[in-house]
Order: C-alpha cells, then structure tokens, then sequence
C-alpha cells in the first residue's frame, strides 16, 4: 500500500514533499526537503525550451545539418554510380589536397594503378578519365568535412550561450559522434575495395556490400534525427487531448512508425542492390525474365548467402520490399481519411504517399533503363523523401499515445520490492557490524548509512509515481517519467559500482589488518557483492518501468 503526500514541482523549487510509505516491516515516513524539487523542478524546465532568441538559429542550423546529409548522401550515390570511390588511394583527416600540377597527377595516376580495380577493370583508362573518377571521390570527401564544420562550430557557439537545454546536449554529444564514425566508416567501406582479395579476371573489384550498407544507414540514421530535432524546435507536435487518443488512432500511429521502419530497411536493401551492381541483372518488370520467381535466387549455398551476395535474390527482395512500402503508404493514406489526426499529420499523411509512389515509379524506370546514373541518382534521394515525410507523420503523432495511469497491482509490486529490498538492505548493514567486519565497515553506522542510501534511492520513485498520477497532460507525464527513470538508472548503474568498490576494497583492507580471516572476508565480499548487486536490479527495475511502461 502507497500513501502519498503533495506533490508541487515548482521551477522556483519553492515547493516541498512529504511522503509517507508504508512497508510490511513498519512504517517510514521520508521527508524530501526543498532542494529535490528544486532540482527536480529545473529538471522539467530544462526539457521543455530552448531560449526564445536561439530557436531560430537552432532550427535553422539543425535543418541545415539535415540538408548537408542529404547532399552527402546523394553525392556517395553518384559516386557509387560512376564507379569513383577508389580512386582515392589513402585518407588522411586533414592533408587530402588536390594535384596542382600535371606531374602531381601522374603521381596520383600511378598509386591507382597499383590496385586491382585498375589491374581487372580499368587498364584502358586515361589520366583525364581518372582526374574525373578522382574529383567524384574528392569532392564526396569534402563534403563530408563539410558537414562536420558545419556542424560543430554553431554547435559549439550555441552551447556557450546556453541555447542548449540538457536534452538538446545529449542528442548534440550523439551527433558528434555519429558524424564522427560515419568518416571512419566511409574509409573502412573504401578500404574493403583496395585489398588485394581480387585476384581472378573475372573478379569484379569493389566496395563490401556490407560496409556500404553500414555507411548509407548510418547516413539516413542521423539524416532522420537530424530532421526529427529540426521539427521539435521550428514545427513541434501538437499536444493531443487524451480524450482525442482513440484506439483507431493509436493503431494507426503503430501503422505509421511499422511503414516508417519498413521504409528504412528497404533503403538498406537498396545498399545492397548497388554494392552488387543488382539493378543490371533482371531488367523487366513486374517479372524477372518472364518469370515471377526466378531460377537462380538460390544459387548460393548456404542458402543464407542468397540474402545479401547473390545479386538476383538481392533485386528480388528489394523489389518485395519496394512493394510492400507502396501498399503500406497507400493503406496508411486511406486509413488518415477515417482517422481525426492531430496538427499537420494528414498533410505528412499526403506527401508520404505522393513521394511513395514517385518513388517506386522511379525505381521501375532506373531498373527498365538498365540503371542511368540520373535516374538512379534520383530513386536514391527519393529514398530519403520518403523516409523524411514519414519522420514528418510520426512526429506529428508523438503525443497520440494511451495516458497510463500507475495501476494497484504495479503500485502493490513497488511496494514489496521495495520492502524486501530494504529488509535485505538492514540486514545487510547489521550483518556488517559484527565484530569480525567491524573495523572495515564501521559498526553500526552501517547501518544507518545504507538505510539513508535506500531512503533517498527510493524518494525520487515515489515523487515520480505521484507525478504520474496526478498529472493530466501528456508531455508532463513523459517528462516526468523519463527524468526519474533516468535518475533510478543512474542510481543503480552507480550503486552497483560503489557497491563492487566498497566491498571489494573492505575485503583489502580487512585481509590486511587480519591475514588469518581470509575465507571469512571473502564470504562476506561475496554476500555484500550479490546484495549490492541485487539493489543495483532494482533500481534498473524502476527505471525500466518509469523509462518504458510509462
């Protein structure tokens, strides 16, 4: 049984809990002084806002971010497509300069020629064809520094003047790093075409398809969170009514957010049909030489290979899959005619189907044309429409979700936990003040110490479950739930550490003042170990319930 006091959140942290908690063992009462919800009061301010006079600069440098990916990515296809990608021979992050003389590009001429794409493929080529495949690359290069100058100096001029709320920093940490393993990636993905694994003739020297799949979704990864930030600052979501949130409507943003996915995996496809050259080896449509089903999708074997290195099989489940979207698109549209949708959602709902069957027109068209690199150039960014009018339609969706309130059953389950948790705890801590672990753990100041650490573990899970409880507004109730729960996870991410340190480094320091009880303190390491473990679970556990179920 939980018994809850008032509960104010209050960005001026004036506001004060009192919560009183009721254990099988007894009764507990927790007074949270003023500097929890203080804390906790900023916390929610901090995740609503950036600052009135950064939101435009921010939006803007967060849609240009988007734009520069976009680039990126059609320019890597065009590279692909004119077979440039290894002409570049080395990677340097700052010294990659252009030839400025013609013997600078007989040089560069020559280490190409030192490769097997040369060797098996391109012997008959001139220097003037290569200066071409060599700019394609370079130029690629460049722009992907592009993006991350582009990137990291606003970044950084914006976080100095505190335009960044902690939210907004997080997802700025995990860009810099995206944008940063993209570079490496790319060079990995070109390196795999420069080994010397080509050895016969007909051996056709490239890219892993692999690597190439890795470096497009990495690519589309942090185009779509680039675009989805882009809209939380310039166009947010519309809060929804909960008495808006059918269950048609929750059904179809299920729908949205599965054709969203499916869209995704059938532009990896995609990686794979170009790192195999798939779009030249059937091209007739909607059968594959006069076949639905043709002979040679199982060539490989193990039959696993099929998927991702036979290039038949790859063109067939790329088409599959292309089909799938259509029919997805087109019953999402049709259901967002039977559906009241919040905000700017049927207008998302309208150009995700128009770029879904634009889409799969140019596909047909790249594939019955044998592959033009316009054309091709062209389905891949229509690929990234796509995907981006379906990160438009889910956003606009984000608050259409089913307001849960804490049930009896999940509130009686905390409760025990927690009970058993703390007699485990008390336990523990009297455990510790015998006379043998006395001198490590200091007696009963143990226990006292380890009840506190309880106390102020389980204060944020109960002001999180009365916030939940009573508030009435979506956003609240999200923002709420995901603070604490982070907090409960940090708790208990950190208690498992301290609880590992503390233990192991008092079974130091007691063998050392008393070699002669070793099998004791080891005893006692190990059951102070499995409890400070199981404290560290149980945190996780609430943070878990508060990060997910919430």
């Amino acid at each position: 049984m939980w018994r809850f006091g008032k509960f104010v959140a209050s960005p001026q942290g004036c506001a004060k809990v009192s919560l009183t908690t009721k254990f099988a063992s007894g009764m507990l009462n927790v007074k949270v002084c003023n500097r929890m919800s203080t804390s906790f009061g900023n916390a929610l301010k901090s995740k609503c806002e950036i600052p009135a006079e950064g939101r435009k600069f921010v939006g803007g440098w967060l849609v240009g971010c988007t734009g520069m990916v976009f680039g990126a990515v059609a320019l890597g296809g065009l590279t692909r497509l004119t077979e440039s990608g290894l002409s570049m021979t080395d990677w340097h992050i700052m010294k990659e300069r252009p030839p400025l003389s013609q013997e600078q590009w007989v040089k560069e001429f020559e280490k190409y020629q030192q490769f097997p794409e040369f060797k098996l493929k391109n012997s008959h080529m001139t220097l003037e064809e290569f200066k071409f495949i060599w700019w394609m690359e370079y130029m690629h290069r460049m722009w992907g520094r592009g993006i991350g100058a582009f990137f990291l100096l606003p970044a950084t001029y914006f976080w100095y003047k505190g335009w960044f709320p902690t939210p907004m920093k997080r997802r700025v940490a995990a860009f810099g790093t995206l944008i940063l393993a993209q570079g490496l990636l790319g060079w990995y993905m070109v390196k795999s075409g420069l080994e010397d694994r080509f050895q016969k003739q007909e051996d056709v020297p490239r890219v892993s398809q692999y690597r190439l799949a890795s470096h497009l979704g990495m690519a589309v990864v942090l185009y779509a969170l680039f675009l989805w930030s882009s809209f939380d600052i310039l166009i947010p979501a519309v809060s929804v009514n909960p008495q808006m949130v059918t269950p048609q409507l929750r059904k179809f943003r299920m729908v949205a957010h599965s054709t969203k996915g499916l869209i995704f995996l059938t532009a990896i496809s995609g990686a794979f049909v170009a790192g195999l050259d798939a779009g030249l080896v059937y091209n007739s449509f909607p059968k594959m030489a006069d076949r639905w089903i043709p002979s040679d999708i199982a060539a490989l074997t193990p039959g696993v290979r099929n998927v991702t290195e036979n290039p038949t099989t790859v063109q067939f489940n790329h088409r599959i899959l292309g089909t799938t979207v259509l029919a997805s698109v087109t019953g999402l549209y049709l259901m967002s005619r039977r559906v009241k949708l919040p905000g700017r959602a049927h207008s998302a709902a309208t150009a995700l189907i128009c770029f879904g069957w634009l889409q799969v027109a140019m596909g047909i068209g790249t594939l019955l044309m044998y592959v033009p690199t316009w054309l091709a150039s062209m389905h891949q960014m229509g690929s990234l429409a796509t995907l981006g009018s379906a990160v438009w339609l889910t956003h606009e969706l984000r608050w259409a979700k089913k307001i849960l309130l804490v049930p009896e059953n999940v509130k009686m389950f905390l409760a025990r936990s927690a009970a058993i948790a703390r007699s485990n705890v008390v336990n523990s801590a009297r455990l510790s003040a015998s006379p043998l672990t006395s001198t490590v753990y200091g007696g009963q100041t143990a226990e006292k110490k380890v009840e506190s650490g309880l106390l102020s573990t389980a204060s944020p899970m109960l002001v999180a479950l009365e916030t939940l409880r009573t508030s009435a507004v979506q956003r609240d109730i999200d923002s709420a739930a995901k603070f604490i729960g982070a907090g409960a996870a940090t708790v208990g991410v950190a208690g498992s550490g301290a609880g590992i340190g503390s233990v192991f480094g008092s079974l130091i320091i007691g063998y050392a003042r008393n070699p002669s009880l070793k099998q004791q303190l080891f005893s006692y390491a190990i059951l102070g170990f499995a409890l400070s473990e199981a404290m560290g679970l149980f945190c996780l556990m609430m943070a878990f319930l508060l990060l997910f179920a919430f």
